[in-house]
């Protein structure tokens, strides 16, 4: 019961984080948008395409080298990406020591140990789309909610 307890406080330590980063953007809503969709298609793609796949294909949306519109709007990936290292940070022995191209978490993943990191990221990715429903607004308009 205690793993399930920290697993679920650190997901919602991950929401709240990226919804503080975000609180001064100007495309806020779009990319809190993406975020919490790209949250809810993790476990599936996790299952789908393990954690190794995961990690390579969100990988390869980012480009840290890029400072055009479309990079920007990317930048959900690397919330999500820096949240799954965390996660790793918290529970096993990794430290994210190049946040800007994940390539350390890419070697730390090949591990004999890949199909435990597994099962304890898919319980960890149900308690992030969780807070990630709970704490990111449903895609409406405020003068929408006011009228009730």
């Amino acid at each position: 019961m205690n793993r399930d307890l920290s697993i679920q406080k650190l997901a919602k330590e991950c929401i709240l984080d990226t919804l503080e980063k975000c609180e001064n953007l100007k495309n806020k809503d779009n990319l809190l948008k993406s975020y919490k969709s790209t949250i809810k298609g993790l476990g599936a793609m996790i299952i789908q395409n393990g954690l190794y796949g995961t990690v390579v294909f969100y990988r390869s949306k980012i480009n840290p080298k890029s400072e055009d519109k479309k990079a920007a709007e990317k930048k959900y990936i690397e919330y999500i990406l820096d949240d799954l290292c965390a996660f790793f940070e918290e529970f096993y022995d990794f430290e994210n020591i190049e946040k800007d191209n994940y390539n350390n978490f890419l070697k730390f993943l090949e591990s004999e140990k890949l199909n435990e990191y597994q099962d304890r990221m898919l319980e960890f990715t149900n308690w992030y789309r969780r807070y990630a429903d709970i704490f990111i607004e449903k895609d409406e308009k405020p003068e929408e909610k006011n009228r009730g």
